[in-house]
């Protein structure tokens, strides 16, 4: 298995088309992304993608967060050392924001969305800064911050995950798998993993298994038979048979 990221799927297209409507947002102050997930959609992987292309810091929410935490984990996202309060903590992030075009990217924004004083934080070194932030987290997590509209009306773009489609599992395997798979080993893959891509990255190294198995470059539904590739316990229709 290629150890490599498909920009080829759906929700990569959708994820890059939100930023750049970020970046053409009217009001400077409306400056976050909200990307919305249920799990094993590959929110958090994408997001970790953009990080590592653009040297974006990307921090992840903790369930505990309290704003002393948050600000020592964003400068930490930032390679700062962590200063012993949070006013000098927020002064170090605000120096480096605003020395640069950054972009600031938090996942799992939900634990966040728990806390408005780690929020309005938030919005106050975005503020501040002018920097653009990109929110990552659960599906709903958008009715949630509607209950802030200091918080809410900053969000100029939404983006929200699906599941895979069969054109997304063939970009997929096209782009990470050792052997070719056909329209029906997409079919039964599909049904096997419900288009989660979490579940879909699981199948890649299942099927190369079998293609060395049979010693062939092309998997078919024939030979992916009967045989499980995926651990996740769910049965979706019937197996597919060329």
């Amino acid at each position: 298995m290629k150890k490599i990221f498909c920009r080829k799927v759906t929700n990569a297209k959708t994820f890059l088309d939100g930023i750049q409507s970020l970046k053409e947002r009217g009001a400077t102050e409306a400056s976050w992304m909200l990307t919305t997930a249920v799990p094993g959609l590959g929110k958090s992987g994408t997001m970790e993608w953009y990080s590592i292309q653009t040297d974006s810091p990307l921090v992840r929410c903790k369930a505990g967060w309290t704003v002393p935490w948050a600000l020592r984990d964003i400068a930490l996202s930032l390679q700062l050392e962590p200063r012993h309060s949070a006013k000098a903590n927020f002064d170090l992030i605000m120096s480096e924001l605003v020395m640069g075009e950054r972009i600031l990217m938090v996942d799992e924004i939900n634990h966040a969305a728990k806390s408005l004083k780690v929020l309005e934080t938030l919005r106050d070194l975005t503020d501040m800064s002018q920097t653009m932030l990109i929110a990552g987290g659960h599906k709903g997590t958008e009715n949630t911050l509607k209950a802030y509209k200091q918080i809410y009306s900053r969000i100029s773009s939404f983006v929200e995950f699906t599941h895979a489609s069969d054109e997304d599992i063939k970009f997929l395997f096209e782009d990470m798998c050792e052997v070719e798979v056909t329209d029906c080993a997409v079919k039964e893959i599909q049904r096997q993993t419900g288009g989660l891509y979490r579940e879909i990255m699981n199948t890649i190294t299942r099927v190369e298994q079998l293609g060395k198995r049979a010693k062939t470059k092309v998997v078919s539904a024939d030979i992916i038979g009967d045989k499980r590739l995926t651990n996740d316990g769910l049965v979706r229709g019937m197996r597919v048979v060329k």
